[in-house]
């Protein structure tokens, strides 16, 4: 069962989702306010539910530089009406492979054509100007309230959340979205949820275009499509990263290199760096990739993470898992952000034309069902290298052929249609057009 051929996302028009007046209008619980929280926001807001987001910040603003957003996220957040231009994206045109020693290209990806086939474009946006517009997207509903300054201290699956003042709320549905270092994720899992070091710390930091174009040692690395373009660079373990962001005045460069710190799941994974540091860890790269990290302002360096076990468990009772709370991609497919919007998109059809409140626990085992073999597989398809046993350990996810190279990968993260594969399960499970009055 599938939507894939033909797109047929657009084919599910936004009035889908008006409800009619015996439909149920749930009490919806996210706990966090990151990218997967305020797109659920968003997704579940079409269906006139009442939606209250708790975020234990005091003003939640996304650390971080910037990030990418791929065609299979960008469709989606296009069918909300999310405002790109708004958010000061950046649009790529091409994808360009690089040796970090010598400098040859060896392939270049068009990514028009790859917008053509995938009905989506590849954006670069900085982190902040993106959450920003994600949560004034979200708030512009009046059925969804942000409640900052407001710590979760216990979750039951059945429908309470605790406050860490006391308080208690009773919702219908709680989406927990808080994160890699989730706090709860493994109430629904069913196993601890322990996290572990992928092997790689990442230096996090952004140049002003300007400036590189105007350094002798790093023009030449932009004279072509200096705005729109991506680069990877790569030399034995080091990989050099670099992309455009806020309208192309920016770019922004993650600089991985080997992880030999001893791991503490307590600790702070984000520091602050300097360039010194940078230039000392980037020495076997090309002279001109060592003057790009000469621009770097205000670095940081980050650990990357994976989960020791993949959850397999999505959902329980009427909690469900999304985003980083359920599985935390590294970023070298680019679809971390992706992953947690689809969550998000495939529980508002889902959750939506309701006749009973009883129907929770059923309509959350098709989002089980729609995507726990995607996310288990894109976590393993995010890890640098693809080692024998890590394509063993897909092959249980992936009906069909594994993909094997770049454009196989592309396919497999690109193509799905999950708006319209999540409305096709949803009939095929309850009759959406005989209406019942709701059940309280």
């Amino acid at each position: 069962m599938t939507a894939v051929e033909g797109y047929q996302d657009f084919d599910v028009p936004l009035d889908y989702f008006n409800p009619q007046p015996d439909h149920c209008q749930l009490d919806v619980g996210i706990v966090g306010a990151g990218i997967g929280g305020l797109a659920a926001a968003i997704a579940l807001a079409k269906s006139s539910h009442n939606i209250t987001i708790y975020e234990r910040s005091k003003f939640s603003n996304e650390v971080g530089a910037a990030i990418v957003v791929a065609p299979n996220c960008s469709r989606i957040l296009d069918y909300y009406g999310f405002d790109f231009e708004k958010a000061g994206a950046t649009v790529f045109t091409e994808m360009e492979f690089i040796d970090g020693s010598t400098l040859a290209v060896n392939h270049n990806i068009p990514c028009d054509r790859t917008a053509e086939k995938y009905h989506g474009k590849w954006y670069a946006l900085h982190r902040s100007d993106f959450h920003a517009q994600l949560r004034d997207h979200a708030l512009s509903y009046p059925n969804v309230q942000l409640c900052l300054d407001a710590k979760v201290e216990g979750v039951d699956t059945r429908g309470v959340l605790t406050m860490k003042n006391g308080e208690v709320a009773h919702k219908d549905l709680i989406i927990i979205a808080d994160g890699v270092k989730s706090e709860f994720a493994h109430l629904v899992a069913g196993h601890p949820v322990i996290n572990k070091s992928a092997g790689l710390l990442i230096y996090r930091f952004l140049a002003d275009t300007s400036d590189i174009l105007s350094d002798h040692r790093t023009r030449s690395l932009y004279e072509t499509n200096p705005r729109n373009k991506m680069f990877m660079a790569a030399h034995e373990e080091l990989k050099l990263v670099g992309y455009p962001c806020r309208n192309g005045t920016l770019q922004n460069f993650g600089f991985f290199h080997a992880d030999d710190l001893p791991f503490d799941d307590e600790a702070v994974w984000d520091i602050e760096a300097t360039t010194d540091d940078i230039r000392k860890d980037s020495q076997r790269l090309n002279p001109a990739l060592q003057a790009l990290c000469e621009h770097a302002t205000q670095p940081r360096q980050w650990r990357l993470i994976e989960r020791n076990k993949l959850i397999e468990n999505l959902t329980k009772d009427n909690a469900v898992l999304i985003g980083d709370a359920a599985h935390p991609l590294l970023p070298f497919q680019g679809q971390g952000a992706a992953m947690a919007i689809e969550d998000a998109a495939v529980l508002g059809v889902l959750i939506s034309q309701m006749s009973s409140r009883a129907e929770i626990p059923s309509r959350l085992a098709l989002f089980q069902e729609l995507r726990k073999d995607r996310v288990c597989a894109m976590q393993i398809f995010s890890r640098q290298q693809q080692d024998h046993a890590s394509m063993d350990e897909a092959e249980k996810y992936v009906k069909g052929k594994l993909p094997t190279c770049p454009a196989e990968y592309h396919e497999f993260g690109l193509r799905p249609d999950v708006i319209a594969d999540a409305k096709m399960l949803l009939q095929e499970h309850f009759v959406t057009d005989v209406i019942s009055p709701c059940v309280l």
